[in-house]
């Protein structure tokens, strides 16, 4: 089955979910630090210029929340063999690397084990692992009937 892997993440009430980005906040004490020291306002401005990027945080996607459970290790990993690890390899690959394209999944092995990963994940919440799920069943913007 070919499915787009770029559908967008929602939290409950229909508002896209951003994907969390890295603060250097090392670098940026020393550079605060730095400016403060010497009362250099360009170094302040700059710093003030790096947090205001902050705000533009990319909407988070099914193929970015499938692709960290892939790419990162999880406890059972340690029983794969080489193959399996290739597996995964090539399998993260097709969807990283796809160009927007819909990419192509093996309804039986491969939707199985991305749930599966999902669950082992950082993004196991219920919100994101419901909506993938539906997802893969076609149905991802019906909620689930009580």
């Amino acid at each position: 089955m070919k499915k787009d892997l770029s559908t967008q993440l929602t939290d409950y009430e229909g508002k896209p979910l951003y994907r969390p980005k890295s603060i250097p906040l090392n670098e940026w004490v020393k550079e605060m630090q730095d400016a403060l020291d010497t009362l250099n306002m360009e170094g302040m401005r700059s710093l003030l210029i790096k947090m205001e990027t902050l705000k533009e945080t990319p909407i988070l996607t099914i193929a970015d929340v499938l692709i960290d459970a892939l790419k990162i290790p999880q406890k059972d990993d340690v029983k794969l063999n080489g193959d399996g690890l290739l597996q995964l390899d090539k399998l993260v690959r097709r969807i990283a690397f796809n160009n927007g394209e819909p990419v192509e999944l093996d309804i039986e092995k491969e939707v199985p084990l991305l749930l599966e990963r999902l669950r082992g994940s950082t993004w196991r919440t219920p919100l994101v692992y419901g909506q993938v799920h539906r997802f893969f069943n076609d149905n991802i913007n019906e909620p689930e009937k009580q």
